[in-house]
């Protein structure tokens, strides 16, 4: 399957990219780390928004995709003595993708995926003093169609293939954070199944931030996933803050042998009395399997909290 994508064009107005036919999908963020809210000791409620634009180029082609994805909230709860409870929903793989091939008796082969997993994640951290430490539960599941529509001589026939998933993961996660100076290291396993187990991906990952000056924080995050039969390599994200924009260059292999390079622009704007928008912009090439694709990201992450601070608290 994966050596006759090469073969294979991308034509559909909303397939995310070209690559998703690959394994199950195409991972999400592998840069977050499992807990990514930091510790504000009041209620925290959010969502985040992240459609996708892509160029789509190999030796015959030329076209562009589109997803327009959907909304994913987050809430943190705090409880007592330093205990928070975290719940968010999210995209974990992403399975859209319209795929054609000619081949060489005129048959036309048209492939339609729709659909994606999720992940809901419920967890908990503790914070004492400078000392971080989370735990997180993820609960997966999400269904995907395949449409297969053969074309020769004027006959079509089409055969419709659905798949249920379901799974869960764990990740612990443990962090050091002052002032000037952070750094959190986390380490989990999930298991993905459809029918029987389809993998078993571990993740392991580090990520640090140090304060040079008063409006100038550098940092760095690396992740490595180890996927079943795969030849995995760490994915690795480097970020320069002043004041409150972000610019990080990125390096991510996707764990089926895809290569993807980019640089990523945040910018974080307080709302008096609300809280926090955080508007992004991620630009990427993607390269592998004889395709290239040129893909644009942007997003755009609300964070509501100065509006529930002056309840009464129970602890």
């Amino acid at each position: 399957m994966i050596r006759s994508i090469i073969l294979m064009v991308v034509v559909n107005l909303y397939a995310i990219s070209g690559f998703n036919i690959g394994g199950l999908g195409r991972r999400s963020d592998p840069f977050s780390t499992p807990i990514s809210i930091v510790p504000r000791r009041s209620l925290v409620l959010g969502c985040s928004y992240q459609p996708e634009f892509s160029i789509i180029k190999d030796a015959r082609y030329l076209r562009s995709t589109s997803d327009l994805n959907e909304f994913y909230p987050f809430l943190r709860l705090p409880f007592f003595l330093g205990l928070d409870f975290i719940f968010s929903l999210n995209k974990y793989l992403d399975q859209d993708f319209d795929l054609i091939t000619v081949s060489q008796d005129s048959l036309r082969r048209q492939i339609i995926g729709r659909g994606g997993v999720i992940s809901l994640d419920l967890g908990c951290e503790l914070t004492y003093k400078n000392i971080v430490l989370g735990l997180v539960r993820n609960i997966i599941f999400g269904t995907s169609e395949e449409e297969w529509i053969f074309e020769s001589g004027g006959i079509v026939t089409t055969d419709t293939l659905s798949y249920e998933y379901d799974g869960e993961g764990y990740h612990l996660q443990a962090g050091f954070l002052t002032e000037d100076f952070g750094i959190i290291g986390w380490g989990g396993r999930e298991e993905v199944r459809c029918d029987t187990v389809v993998d078993q991906p571990k993740a392991y990952g580090i990520s640090g931030n140090y304060r040079l000056t008063r409006n100038l924080v550098i940092g760095i995050t690396i992740n490595y996933e180890d996927w079943l039969n795969h030849d995995d390599k760490p994915a690795i994200k480097i970020s320069l803050t002043k004041g409150d924009l972000t610019i990080s260059p990125f390096y991510h292999p996707w764990y089926y042998g895809i290569d993807e390079y980019g640089i990523f622009f945040q910018l974080q704007l307080l709302i008096k009395k609300v809280g926090v928008i955080t508007p992004s912009l991620a630009v990427s090439l993607r390269k592998g399997l004889g395709i290239t694709e040129y893909s644009i990201i942007p997003a755009i992450n609300l964070q509501i909290n100065e509006l529930v601070k002056k309840r009464k608290r129970w602890y």
